[in-house]
């Protein structure tokens, strides 16, 4: 965790889909994610804890 985010990394580990998967997600709007700013000017995606249990609980509703 980074800031009390999630990185894309984490997320795709913990639901076994691509980092990219997780990025098309977060383009689509499916997945809430905040720009989060990391060792200086580089920012990277942060997904919330809150906002994964969300996604979390409609993605498996849908694959049930």
């Amino acid at each position: 965790m980074i800031n009390g985010f999630h990185t894309v990394r984490v997320v795709a580990e913990k639901l076994n889909v691509t980092e990219e998967t997780v990025r098309r997600w977060i383009r689509e709007k499916k997945l809430k994610a905040t720009k989060i700013r990391i060792k200086g000017l580089k920012e990277a995606w942060g997904i919330s804890p809150a906002a994964l249990r969300e996604f979390m609980a409609h993605y498996n509703n849908q694959l049930s």
